[in-house]
């Protein structure tokens, strides 16, 4: 009997571990940094400035600094979150124009959208749900940053309620210039 209980003792201990990145998994524990934010190749400024908002978040709340960086880091203790649009994927077809994807895989967390815009509201979404930031006017007197010791990332499909506006600072790049509109 003894035998068989070590035996289901050391299986549930691998499945649980096995299930630590099927969905979720701590960037920072204990104020130690556990992952860098690895910048993907042709990243858009969208992209830098929503890894820049990432790292902030983190350094608020636990008063770690994440790096962001542009090549991996040979360091086995940090897994790296990979922030930049991905050509394909398995989710695209449910994903909104400015919807992202955020994926805890046992290589990493990649955050990615169809547009630069949706990795940045994949971003969001994480200093949101996951971080507990909250922003109601663009002021340090008027943003909620909630003091922790750990931040744990969930994978989840960020689809927000609504398209961005097309009259936003993001969209200048896809529309003509005033002076050349079509009348």
């Amino acid at each position: 009997m003894n035998r068989y209980y070590w035996f289901l003792v050391l299986f549930a201990m691998n499945v649980l571990n096995m299930t630590a990145f099927a969905g979720d998994f701590d960037i920072v524990s204990r104020h130690q940094a556990r992952a860098y934010i690895l910048l993907a190749e042709n990243v858009d400024n969208i992209e830098k400035e929503a890894a820049k908002d990432l790292q902030w978040a983190v350094q608020k709340t636990t008063g770690v600094t994440l790096e962001i960086v542009e090549t991996p880091i040979n360091d086995t203790k940090l897994i790296p979150i990979r922030i930049g649009s991905i050509s394909d994927h398995d989710d695209w077809l449910q994903l909104s124009y400015d919807g992202g994807i955020i994926r805890v895989t046992p290589n990493g967390i990649n955050i990615t959208g169809k547009t630069p815009a949706g990795t940045s509201n994949a971003v969001a979404t994480i200093l949101m749900k996951d971080i507990g930031i909250r922003t109601y006017y663009p002021h340090p007197l008027f943003t909620i940053t909630p003091k922790t010791e750990t931040i744990t990332i969930r994978s989840r499909t960020a689809n927000p309620s609504f398209y961005y506006r097309i009259w936003s600072g993001l969209t200048k790049k896809i529309l003509p210039p005033i002076g050349d509109a079509i009348v």
